[in-house]
């Protein structure tokens, strides 16, 4: 097992990070939405109004959560990188304020944007739903249903978020019209690919106990060598133990 990565799986809960994460995630639309003394076109304009601090200060919270996050193999750790990147410029380079001429910084700010939301929904459609493959094939058929039930959840957010990027481009870009029949559909778009971005870590976290068995999560302690034997064949380990991190 990599030294490295059994270090860092001792030093970082990376369950309990990805609930962090993924609570921020949901409230982060929200909450600027609330602090916000102006009616907000999307959540990135939240930078040219009061709630800018918070609009900021959470995006830099993602960033180095993603600075920090290795995943299960280098890939992971390479996409959690440039995630990190992506955040960090979301946060630095505002998107233009409403009614102002599109800038450099606009450019930047809405490129990241796209590549970190791009990254969410990777790690939704291939990362996490490959490891729950991982897990089926470990577990009984009874027990497989509950990572064949995260499976589909990871498959469903990554999707959502695929999508909402679609009507962010239609709206914002070709379009260029956010609102329709009274309803923000830019800002909206935005607030369900966080929100579904956010449902699929807590599910990775394994908060939710319909989605996952009850001592999945690592073995028991077994008293003899004869006893952790027997609970390794009830249980096979978790794949992800190699890695030195956990699904």
């Amino acid at each position: 097992m990599n030294s490295r990565f059994q270090q860092l799986n001792v030093d970082i809960d990376y369950r309990a990070m990805r609930v962090i994460i993924g609570l921020i995630a949901f409230l982060l639309p929200i909450v600027v939405w609330l602090v916000s003394t102006d009616e907000l076109t999307s959540i990135s304009a939240a930078y040219h109004t009061n709630a800018q601090d918070i609009f900021v200060g959470t995006l830099f919270i993602v960033g180095a959560y993603f600075i920090v996050y290795n995943g299960h193999e280098p890939i992971q750790a390479l996409f959690a990188k440039v995630a990190a990147v992506a955040a960090f410029l979301t946060a630095l380079f505002p998107t233009p304020c409403d009614g102002c001429v599109g800038d450099v910084a606009g450019a930047i700010h809405y490129i990241s944007a796209g590549t970190l939301f791009g990254i969410l929904s990777i790690f939704c459609l291939v990362f996490f739903q490959r490891r729950a493959t991982e897990r089926i094939k470990l577990m009984s058929e009874k027990d497989s249903r509950y990572p064949i039930a995260r499976r589909a959840v990871y498959v469903i957010c990554g999707v959502v978020i695929l999508l909402c990027i679609l009507v962010l481009v239609v709206t914002g870009f070709i379009l260029e019209q956010k609102t329709f029949f009274g309803i923000n559909f830019f800002y909206w778009a935005e607030a369900v690919a966080l929100g579904s971005f956010g449902f699929a870590w807590f599910v990775a976290g394994k908060i939710l106990i319909l989605l996952r068995r009850e001592d999945e999560i690592e073995l028991k302690p077994a008293t003899s060598q004869t006893a952790q034997q027997t609970q390794i064949e009830s249980h096979p380990p978790d794949p992800d133990l190699k890695y030195g991190v956990q699904e």
